[in-house]
């Protein structure tokens, strides 16, 4: 059995897009539904499930992993419809589907341009609450909207080149071809590489730049005085069932997906003094 170096490199950077992808799903999700956003613990514990159980769909032969779906998204927008009840009773029906072929068939039945004018909803939908996040920054910062521009415009020019100049790519290493390949390849993530990079070298304030925008949003949330946009606290985040306990072990603050672990860190960068964020 050989070990190739460049599929090895191709599913890796998948998995970083994976996880990438994910943190602003879950952030995305919070917003949709009207929730503070969530903690780091929260955000830990999403990522060890999806790991978790795509190592256990690679056991059973599906050659996929385990990942969001903005798709879902755009549904709650359409479904006003956020209980975790509901998207928890969702996969059970989709493998009682997958199990009695008569259920799925009556599904097959449905029309494409149906099919097709519910997906243009819900990611239209997805698609929009993503940019409304723009609403952080300064829109009229002509910094911004270089940045906004280069990273749209590369996320959609480079992946363009690769995929019709793919003989191109030649450093005379295979195995780096076909990762560079990969890499160029993917719109999301050429651009939010380019955007990130530009947003991190190129110099400008927290307040244009939109991380304290961002922290008093997040500050609110633990006070709905500060910012009523909220429906419920970061009490959502917690298992009632168990959280209660595992907060009296003094270990479960050295662990990321326990809740104890973030409380010092929320702390420093979400103190209300005066009700105003302060990083």
């Amino acid at each position: 059995m050989d070990f190739s170096g460049g599929i090895f490199m191709a599913f890796f950077t998948a998995t970083l897009y994976s996880i990438t992808d994910s943190i602003a799903d879950y952030h995305a999700c919070a917003k949709m539904a009207r929730v503070p956003p969530p903690p780091i613990h929260a955000i830990n514990r999403g990522l060890m499930f999806e790991g978790c159980l795509s190592m256990i769909s690679g056991f059973f032969g599906a050659g996929h992993a385990t990942s969001t779906y903005g798709g879902h998204i755009g549904s709650i927008g359409i479904t006003k419809v956020a209980s975790r009840l509901v998207f928890g009773l969702f996969p059970c029906i989709l493998i009682l589907f997958a199990i009695i072929g008569k259920l799925a068939a009556v599904f097959i039945t449905i029309p494409y341009p149906v099919l097709g004018g519910v997906q243009i909803i819900g990611f239209g939908m997805f698609i929009g609450l993503v940019m409304s996040n723009l609403q952080y920054i300064d829109i009229h910062s002509t910094r911004n909207l270089a940045i906004i521009g280069i990273s749209t415009l590369l996320g959609l020019m480079l992946p363009f080149w690769a995929k019709g100049n793919a003989d191109a790519i030649d450093t005379g290493s295979p195995g780096f071809d076909s990762f560079i390949r990969v890499v160029l390849s993917n719109p999301s993530l050429v651009g939010g590489v380019s955007a990130c990079f530009l947003d991190n070298t190129v110099p400008g304030t927290k307040k244009e730049r939109g991380l304290l925008a961002w922290g008093q949003a997040a500050t609110g949330a633990a006070d709905k005085s500060v910012s009523p946009d909220y429906e419920e606290g970061y009490e959502i985040y917690e298992i009632q069932s168990w959280s209660a306990r595992v907060n009296n072990l003094s270990f479960t603050k050295y662990i990321p997906f326990f809740p104890k672990y973030d409380i010092k860190h929320l702390r420093c960068t979400c103190c209300k003094k005066n009700n105003k964020y302060e990083p």
